[in-house]
């Protein structure tokens, strides 16, 4: 149940959507109760979600109000009068209610109730008329926050204050304490601290804030306390300067220090979000010229990278000043996560050279957990550029680096990067990948989304499409969970190859759109264009088909990676087909198998759907696109499924796409096998073939297969 979430940040609201959207597997009731102004912020919590709710509250009528004002005067009948009075001021507010009920109660007489204008003036005037001790405890109570205890506050006789305060029904005593030895106390209504923290001069709030930190800071807790540390000194320093005053160097500090700490804290915690808050304005407070600034700003650069940056600019700024402040291991560390960066953005030459820097800092350097990590890092680019046998050596000495150091973090990024590489190889690496993800959710671990990620990309390579969409949902929602911007996009990509083929193109549509609105790095903008390149030549949408795929490929032809480029040159080509531009399709695919032979040895096939075999005979010839699927090491049933279509072993292939669960593919060799009936003048059979094609393809709107088929059907008439 949450209380007022008008006044939520953002993270709790994040928390409660996706508790709301994605719980299941046990019946959960969310109840919420918030201000209308909750819309502004989240418009679509008003209505749109299958799961949710909203009830909109009206105005209490006079009967209910008279129950409110009954209930907290502790009297059931009141003169007419009177009661009629205080109906007229409550307007059907229920708080307006209870506080003008209050304050007749604390007056006696209603003609000496004054109407303020609002509910905050009811509690102002009602603090105003409190005990001077009672009015001070309680504005020191609202300084430490909603929730409060017995000893954060400044009270010769604090036990009996709070007693009457909680009479009075400003305050509520808790049951339970998240504080041991202290009574814990909330205020009964966020407004009632907020007119009571208001109440206090600006500079005598900020004496109360530090005063607050001191009180925490005795607990003696210091890990668990630094983010509401932080938000005292924060405080006290916007209130001080708000005011004119200057706060003391040693103010200034003590504050940057306690910033710094609570970065490191939420940093810990993967709470990247208010990690990037704390360590932003510590760097604000540090001096340009402290020795210890550059860590700081690493620290900095990372959490906002991890939320959204792409450019890792502050990263790449920080690499010299950790040079040159000796703090080689971070400067490696910089240049490790700046060449993900890079990746991302399909930047290959800078991946390369970024990468290359960082193995060559930790090379000579003692066994550490940002050693291992970057040995990891060389695994994972190893592996993407098809680079098995460098990739698992990699793997395995930062496999075992945080074995004898006890990094399970890091043993989750190795065991990600062995498993796929070991899985193209040789065909056996679904265990390490297997193991990474379960490692990543047993430590709550953010790399858990590229696990999940990488295992629904073999899942996919071999055929199983159901389980790779499950396994590309999870990745998004681990994604999202964390608030890593970067993997969002690229998993958002990711699962647009699934959408295709499971015959989901509305999806594949509106997930391309939100990517390219999310204003993505190049890398995951490129490959959802390339995805949309093929849904538009589909749907008759031929210059936009050409478009999509020119950018895709000029991005992929950046990162250098074939897992990029070969996607990117067989929609260039299936468009540049689409077209009438024959030969330049033709020099496009001949590139495909120039790439495609030496992989062919070892490792999985890049995974070839109907529609790319349909596309490449026609562009090649059936016998050389023939030759394109044999000689690989390993087949998979995109393989075999491939020769079937090339063979004209139309059942076949029906049968092993159907096993897929590949509708596109399905629909497809049912519209070829239907043109080699018809030119054979079996009509019969053809139309059988074609109501199949006919009724995929009239559900995804495909209208350049329909217009194929009703030429086919028009020639069985």
């Amino acid at each position: 149940m949450f209380e007022d979430l008008h006044w939520a940040d953002d993270g709790l609201l994040d928390f409660v959507d996706h508790l709301a959207e994605w719980a299941s597997g046990a019946p959960i009731l969310v109840l919420a109760s918030a201000r209308p102004e909750l819309l502004d912020r989240r418009p679509n919590w008003g209505g749109g979600k299958l799961n949710a709710v909203t009830l909109a509250l009206s105005r209490l009528n006079d009967a209910d109000a008279a129950r409110v004002i009954a209930a907290v005067l502790d009297q059931a009948v009141l003169p007419v009068e009177t009661q009629s009075a205080l109906l007229e001021q409550a307007g059907g507010n229920p708080l307006y209610a209870e506080q003008f009920a209050r304050l007749f109660l604390e007056h006696g007489d209603v003609e000496q109730v004054s109407v303020p204008e609002n509910v905050q003036g009811i509690i102002a005037a009602r603090l105003d008329g409190l005990p001077e001790e009672e009015k001070r405890l309680l504005q020191d109570a609202a300084v430490v926050g909603k929730v409060f205890w017995s000893g954060g506050v400044a009270s010769h006789n604090a036990a009996a204050t709070l007693h009457a305060l909680e009479r009075k029904g400003f305050v509520r005593r808790e049951r339970r304490s998240a504080v041991a030895g202290e009574t814990e106390y909330a205020f009964r209504h966020v407004l009632v601290r907020e007119v009571a923290y208001g109440q206090v001069p600006r500079a005598a709030r900020a004496q109360k804030h530090l005063a607050a930190v001191a009180w925490i800071e005795s607990l003696g807790r210091p890990d668990d306390h630094a983010e509401l540390i932080a938000h005292h000194y924060r405080s006290a320093l916007d209130l001080l300067e708000a005011a004119g005053s200057q706060a003391c160097a040693e103010l200034r500090d003590r504050a940057r220090q306690a910033f710094r700490h609570a970065g490191d804290r939420a940093a810990a915690l993967n709470a990247l979000v208010p990690a990037a808050d704390h360590y932003r304005a510590a760097l604000e407070l540090w001096p340009a010229d402290a020795a210890n600034r550059a860590p700081l700003v690493f620290a900095l650069g990372r959490a906002e990278y991890m939320n959204g940056d792409s450019s890792a600019a502050r990263l790449h700024d920080s690499v010299d000043e950790l040079l040159a402040s000796g703090s080689q291991e971070l400067a490696a560390e910089a240049e490790a996560i700046g060449a993900e960066a890079a990746w991302y953005r399909g930047e290959g030459e800078e991946v390369e050279r970024r990468l290359e820097h960082a193995l060559e800092l930790v090379e000579p350097l003692p066994p550490s957990r940002a050693k291992a990590w970057i040995l990891s890092q060389g695994s994972r680019y190893a592996m993407l550029a098809i680079q098995h046998d460098r990739a698992i050596e990699y793997a395995t000495r930062a496999l075992q680096m945080a074995e004898e150091l006890d990094l399970p973090d890091v043993r989750v990024h190795a065991l990600n990067n062995l498993g796929s590489s070991r899985e193209r190889r040789d065909g056996a690496g679904f265990a390490e990948l297997e193991a990474s993800v379960a490692l990543a959710e047993q430590i709550n671990s953010p790399e858990l989304a590229r696990s999940l990620n990488n295992l629904a990309s073999l899942h996919y390579a071999v055929g199983d499409v159901r389980e790779s969409y499950d396994l590309d949902r999870r990745s998004i929602e681990v994604a999202e969970r964390f608030g890593l911007e970067s993997m969002l996009a690229f998993s958002h990509s990711n699962i647009l190859g699934v959408y295709d083929r499971l015959g989901m193109w509305d999806e594949l549509d509106a997930g391309v759109e939100i990517i390219l609105d999310g204003e993505p790095a190049a890398g995951a903008a490129a490959a959802a264009r390339t995805f949309r390149a093929w849904l538009r030549v589909a749907r008759d949408d031929l210059e936009g088909a050409l478009e999509d795929s020119a950018f895709g490929l000029e991005v992929a032809r950046r990162a250098e990676q074939a897992q990029s480029l070969l996607p990117a040159l067989n929609a260039r080509a299936y468009a540049l087909d689409a077209v009438g531009e024959l030969d330049e399709a033709r020099g496009l695919i001949e590139e495909v198998n120039r790439i495609l032979q030496p992989l062919k040895a070892g490792g999985l096939p890049f995974q070839g759907s109907g529609m790319i075999v349909d596309a490449r005979i026609r562009i090649l010839g059936r016998e050389r696109e023939a030759g394109l699927l044999s000689g690989w090491k390993h087949e998979t049933v995109w393989i075999v499924a491939g020769r079937a279509f090339v063979a004209e072993d139309f059942d076949r292939a029906l049968a092993l796409y159907d096993e897929m669960g590949c509708l596109p593919d399905v629909a497809l060799v049912h519209l070829r096998a239907a043109e080699k009936l018809v030119a054979a003048g079996q009509r019969a059979e053809a139309e059988g073939h074609l109501g199949s094609a006919m009724s995929f393809y009239r559900t995804v709107r495909a209208t350049r297969f329909i217009r194929q088929a009703e030429t086919l059907l028009a020639a069985t008439a």
